[in-house]
């Protein structure tokens, strides 16, 4: 089948053949089919949509087109965690130390940072001389030596993904549920786990706007593990508002070191903590509270533990000032006296991307030293004048371009913002 016949097929809403699908991902990897032309597929799959067989196969595909990874000879009960991608969301940067610190192996290979969310990846690298891209060798290593490891994707794990997370990322196709899932699942199906958590974010600084799209794509995921022979357990959290006080590359590992500290209460640190007593009685495991078991100092100790051996410099749990940060800071002030709601989450995410913080092309570099740092959450009572939020910006017209986005990102209400869940709903 000639490539453009290919995308004509879901151009006019037909189903793709399992054969043909092979086929056209074949000849893409091969390089007889060219980016633009998966481009255009893209676009027709987001458009026309995918059914259950065809994200299935899709799936298949991209699994199959690199090696998979048996943890069968590392001990201990094996977690694989995921998060569909939010506003300052670092819950990975403290959950897997946190669940590695009780015996659990946790394991989390990602993507970099798509449209206005960052990626896990992105925000580990703010920590000098770390490597996120190992091999599947090193990788198992790390998960053998201490129980924890976040790592970009294997350029032999899931090769395909690699090339279409890129694509989806700069097309505007990002949001397909079919596609998100098939992206997903393939980089957890590749690599053997007893579990694969996943945290499926909504709300209007998520690439899923409502609950009922956030559950159909968890079903689709859980379908896609059952199929596969796999648990999986999704979690349905709220993204309506930035999670925690950072976004911005440094800002957040800031916060998640913070948080495996004891320092943090804020809607990110409760979340971790619910996170880890649904993943623990899931498991039917035995483990301590998180209050009890941060104040042992394991948890910091396994983050550090995980740092050095994926290269990086474990003083950074001690001295913050090691990693990049912008040279200038500028805040921004409550416009009037109200409750700050959040309209626009995704604004707060493009702002970082405007400071440098995000790419807006696959090929940009990021800053990590950029950022913003968040005084209130949603539904606070705030004062007119009382500063908001603080930007840390590295030029003027970068700052005039994030101003922008922020502005637009809240507004202050005269009446009480009602309170949302942290977890919307659990399937699996």
């Amino acid at each position: 089948m000639l490539p453009q016949e290919f995308i004509r097929v879901k151009r006019d809403g037909l189903k793709h053949t399992r054969e043909s699908m092979v086929e056209f991902f074949g000849k893409y990897l091969s390089g007889e089919v060219a980016d633009y032309q998966v481009s255009a597929w893209l676009m027709a799959a987001f458009l026309k949509g995918l059914d259950e067989e065809e994200t299935y196969w899709l799936t298949s595909c991209i699994i199959n087109s690199g090696q998979t990874v048996s943890l069968d000879d590392i001990d201990g009960i094996k977690v694989d965690k995921h998060s569909s991608g939010g506003v300052g969301d670092k819950v990975s940067l403290a959950i897997v130390p946190l669940l590695a610190s009780v015996g659990l192996v946790v394991s989390k290979m990602s993507g970099r940072g798509l449209g206005h969310t960052g990626g896990t990846i992105d925000k580990l690298e703010s920590v000098p001389g770390l490597r996120t891209e190992v091999s599947i060798e090193e990788f198992k290593e790390i998960l053998k030596k201490v129980g924890a490891a976040i790592v970009a994707q294997s350029n032999a794990l899931a090769p395909l993904d690699k090339q279409l997370y890129s694509l989806r990322d700069v097309t505007s196709t990002v949001e397909s549920l079919p596609l998100i899932a098939s992206s997903i699942m393939s980089k957890k199906l590749a690599v053997g786990s007893d579990l694969i958590s996943l945290d499926v974010k909504v709300g209007n600084g998520a690439f899923i706007k409502t609950p009922e799209d956030a559950k159909r794509l968890s079903q689709i995921m859980v379908s896609l593990g059952k199929q596969n022979g796999r648990r999986v357990v999704a979690h349905v959290t709220d993204m309506n508002e930035p999670l925690g006080s950072a976004v911005g590359n440094t800002l957040e590992v800031i916060e998640a070191i913070e948080f495996l500290k004891g320092n943090v209460q804020n809607r990110f640190g409760r979340l971790v903590m619910e996170l880890y007593e649904h993943t623990i009685h899931a498991l039917h495991y035995d483990a301590p509270k998180v209050e009890q078991l941060i104040a042992t100092g394991r948890p910091l100790e396994k983050f550090a533990d995980m740092v050095a051996a994926q290269g990086g410099d474990p003083r950074v749990v001690d001295d913050y000032s090691i990693m990049p940060m912008a040279p200038h800071r500028v805040d921004l002030l409550a416009p009037a006296t109200g409750y700050l709601e959040y309209v626009d989450t995704t604004a707060v995410g493009l702002a970082v991307v405007e400071l440098g913080g995000g790419r807006k092309r696959k090929e940009d570099s990021i800053d990590h030293g950029v950022g913003i740092i968040l005084h209130k959450e949603g539904g606070s009572k705030v004062e007119e004048g009382e500063p908001l939020a603080t930007i840390y910006y590295r030029d003027e017209n970068s700052l005039m371009a994030a101003k922008n986005r922020l502005n637009a990102a809240f507004r202050v209400s005269s009446t009480p913002i009602p309170e949302r869940p942290l977890i919307w709903s659990v399937l699996e």
